[in-house]
């Protein structure tokens, strides 16, 4: 009978300590895993989005730009609205597309009849933009094509005296060329969120053609609230 009790309590102690030990390395698993969901890039998304963006940053004059001496190229300024839409493949993989209003300006210094002369070109646009863009948590980084054209001009000319006129539109040409993108990506709640980040475009054709081939050279930093759908 002692040797049966002694028996069971081993048998008891074993069992105790065993399950103690699955218990342990239960929760030890478990802690793995969460630490694994917290730090995994796939997020909850929605499909489809669409966005009202506020852009602004800098322009450089890219081109051809006439003159006897060689031009001066200056660094100037533009802003402008977009309306965005953005559909998700899944967690990582988006295209995106937006229609941009926007208005470029951009300083030349170059020799006009033997006199250096400041040019001041001014220009609205609409485009589109579409594109790839890759996901990963909050961060974001795309790149895509452009096209659009110019709905106004205007060029200010200062060599002895000040003349302000409007670009004849035979001059215009298609805006078209390639952007890159990088941001983040603030989630609000599950209906909003608040995306900011950094966009440069670079032009191939010719959106302006006179006695200057203007080309768009620019980058700008922008902020977008997105309704997800």
């Amino acid at each position: 009978m002692n040797k049966i009790l002694k028996y069971l309590a081993y048998v008891s102690l074993c069992i105790f300590f065993c399950n103690d030990f699955l218990s342990a390395q239960e929760n030890i698993s478990a802690n793995d895993n969460t630490e694994t969901e917290n730090s995994s890039p796939v997020q909850e998304f929605a499909k489809y989005s669409i966005g009202e963006r506020l852009f602004g940053g800098i322009t450089y004059p890219g081109g051809t730009l006439s003159g006897y001496e060689t031009p001066e190229r200056k660094l100037s300024y533009n802003y402008g609205i977009a309306v965005t839409f953005e559909y998700r493949f899944n967690a990582f993989h988006s295209f995106t597309s937006d229609l941009a209003l926007s208005r470029k300006d951009y300083y030349i210094r170059k020799s006009i009849a033997g006199d250096m002369a400041d040019i001041h070109y001014r220009f609205d646009f609409i485009d589109i933009h579409s594109g790839y863009r890759f996901n990963y948590n909050s961060f974001f980084a795309g790149i895509g094509f452009f096209a659009g054209y110019s709905v106004y001009g205007l060029m200010y000319t200062e060599v002895d005296s000040l003349a302000i006129g409007e670009i004849d539109k035979s001059a215009y040409g298609i805006n078209a060329g390639m952007f890159i993108e990088t941001g983040y990506r603030f989630i609000l709640n599950g209906t909003f969120d608040f995306v900011t980040g950094i966009n440069y475009d670079l032009g191939f054709t010719s959106y302006y053609s006179d006695e200057d081939e203007l080309m768009t050279n620019s980058g700008s930093v922008f902020a977008e609230l997105v309704y997800k759908l």
